[in-house]
């Protein structure tokens, strides 16, 4: 599938223009649905698939790369992938609830006790879980897999399959026309955005976004022209027994390096292990720096005491342990893909936009723009 080049980029060196050719047939397998493809190579840089418990990324559905320019883009989870994940989460939710939807004092005890030990978290206390929204999200899962019924939620991973491609396919096509020099991809941390699991009960996505963007606000970010995206992420740290939240996003490379401004902003500091508050990096490989933008899944990242004294963080997630798996998506099951988005100076219906800006606000605020 051949597209004409962007005036921008006509002018640029020969392996630009392969990167642009390149886009475009990713564009085009993002917008296809069920495509089959056959498996060259494996790869530890997923993104997007949950992790099985060893850490490792399990793809027994034959999947790769979509052409040679793409060389480290090629993963994305397919519909096996995602059912199967979905199958799990059925499976730990089941098992985070009373037999029978009875509220039996022994049954629960006992069957946490043996997930403790399984999971060798006996010093955290079981996280509190609404069992009438648990079965809300089971029951969505459940019509997910058997294919009944279409049921969006971010807790589902057939259902992220789908959001994932339709968001990262808008956003390749809404910037497609700023070459990769003007671009920058970024994660932003910040010590108050941990929370324990009684915490993360009471607050909202929402609650969380609309303080970033103020703070992105007061760092002038926000004031500055281009594209700005952001999208909300979590981890669960065993150690603490504690959600990290942070964000993922692109923008322009003036945005970016404004970013930096937030260090004058509270929380935006370097944490126990070291990660700096504010990470920045070059675009170089479109397709799967903004794949890793928006997941469709949670991990579990510990904090462990080295032998020098240092405490360092898991650099490979595993899956979070049923309970708090339970909580996290019982918690995702009442956010909205808006929820957990800041979009800026894209496109909206007062300003308008182009039409790529436009497809993009769509894939995240459909049913707001509808209503």
């Amino acid at each position: 599938m051949r597209e004409s080049l962007p005036t921008a980029v006509r002018s640029n060196s020969a392996s630009q223009v392969q990167t642009t050719r390149a886009l475009a047939k990713a564009r085009w397998w993002f917008s296809m649905p069920g495509i089959k493809i056959t498996r060259q190579r494996r790869s530890r840089q997923t993104v997007g698939v949950a992790p099985s418990h060893h850490g490792e990324v399990r793809l027994t559905e034959e999947v790769s790369r979509i052409d040679t320019p793409l060389a480290s883009v090629e993963w994305f989870e397919t519909v096996a992938d995602s059912a199967r994940e979905d199958k799990h989460r059925i499976k730990a939710i089941n098992y985070s609830l009373p037999l029978n939807g009875a509220p039996d004092w022994v049954d629960l005890k006992v069957r946490r006790a043996v997930w403790q030990i399984k999971h060798r978290v006996l010093h955290l206390p079981p996280p509190p879980i609404d069992a009438d929204a648990a079965n809300s999200l089971l029951q969505k899962l459940q019509s997910n897999v058997a294919e009944e019924s279409f049921e969006p939620t971010l807790a589902s991973s057939l259902s992220m399959r789908r959001t994932r491609k339709k968001v990262i396919g808008a956003l390749l096509r809404a910037l497609e026309h700023i070459p990769d020099a003007d671009l920058r991809a970024f994660t932003v941390l910040n010590r108050n955005w941990v929370f324990t699991p009684e915490q993360l009960n009471s607050i909202s996505a929402s609650t969380l976004k609309n303080r970033f963007r103020t703070h992105l606000k007061r760092a002038g970010v926000l004031d500055l022209p281009g594209v700005f995206i952001a999208f909300l992420h979590g981890e669960f740290e065993p150690s603490a027994g504690v959600y990290v939240i942070h964000f993922h996003g692109v923008s322009t490379a003036e945005k970016a390096e404004a970013l930096r401004g937030l260090k004058s902003q509270p929380g935006y500091v370097q944490s126990a292990t070291g990660a700096a508050p504010i990470k920045i990096q070059r675009v170089n490989d479109r397709v799967t720096q903004f794949t890793y933008l928006l997941k469709s899944f949670w991990p579990q990242k510990a904090v462990r005491r080295c032998s020098d004294g240092e405490e360092r963080r898991d650099r490979h997630g595993s899956r979070i342990p049923g309970l708090f798996q339970t909580q996290y998506l019982v918690w995702l099951n009442q956010q909205s893909l808006g929820d957990i988005t800041i979009l800026s100076d894209a496109w909206s219906r007062r300003n308008g936009g182009s039409p790529a800006m436009r497809e993009l606000y769509l894939s995240i605020y459909q049913r707001r723009v509808d209503e």
